[in-house]
């Protein structure tokens, strides 16, 4: 069995409200064909499990899921109920049959990965066969090798920061998301990109992603829609293009 899973940067179907400083629904953009893709496969009134990015999600991980079901539901995709999975209720993990969809959070990606290892996830979501959907960290979870870039103040310098995690392995393709933000990122004064994430290529490859595009993996195949770019020993390649799909 194999799931189809959509590794995004962002999903796109939470907002932010200024004026209540908190998350909103908001529909999907369809620019790249991600809601058209998900309709296609959806399979009705979804059972949903929300998997936080830590062991204290709470009432944070809460609310950013039933919001994100409130996106789903305005954008035509029918969720049956919602579960989140975190310290609370980690026996979840043994019963991923019962869902449909599960959804991935982005966070800290070692902290989400420790989490996801002391659940248990890997053993287990590798036998699922329905939909996962992942955002940010959760993407670069999926990887059977992740690569975890430095993200925050002193990593970049720590010598005992692991750069490289054993994952949920889903799949072999390795992301680095939010490329619009991680162009300008500067981290224990190194520039993010320039110092870091070109020097890491060298060892492990990567496909950076704007928030928009994603990878679809389905029966064997991996398809990038929208733009992305392809870093491999120091040297960037951009591929894909707005609103088109592309086999990687």
């Amino acid at each position: 069995m194999s799931c189809t899973l959509f590794m995004t940067s962002s999903l796109g179907c939470v907002g932010w409200d200024e004026e209540k400083n908190a998350p909103c629904p908001q529909m999907f953009d369809d620019v790249n064909g991600l809601l058209t893709l998900l309709e296609e496969r959806w399979p009705g009134p979804a059972r949903f499990l929300f998997v936080a990015s830590y062991e204290g999600g709470g009432k944070r991980a809460d609310e950013y899921a039933a919001v994100m079901a409130q996106g789903f539901k305005m954008s035509g995709l029918p969720i049956a109920d919602v579960t989140v999975l975190d310290g609370r209720n980690p026996e979840v993990v043994n019963v991923l049959d019962q869902f449909d969809v599960i959804f991935l959070s982005g966070g800290h990606v070692p902290t989400e990965n420790r989490f996801f290892h002391a659940i248990g996830l890997a053993e287990v979501i590798r036998q699922f066969d329905g939909i996962v959907i992942s955002e940010s960290a959760g993407s670069m979870n999926c990887a059977d090798v992740v690569y975890a870039s430095p993200e925050e103040a002193g990593e970049a310098v720590d010598p005992t920061y692991e750069l490289y995690l054993e994952g949920l392995g889903l799949t072999d393709v390795n992301i680095m998301p939010h490329m619009q933000k991680v162009w300008a990122t500067k981290l224990d004064g190194f520039d993010l990109f320039e110092d870091i994430l070109l020097r890491d290529s060298f060892e492990r490859p990567f496909y950076a992603l704007p928030d928009g595009s994603f990878i679809l993996q389905e029966e064997g195949l991996q398809i990038l829609f929208g733009p992305g770019y392809w870093i491999d020993c120091g040297q960037v390649e951009e591929i894909g293009a707005e609103g088109e799909g592309r086999i990687i």
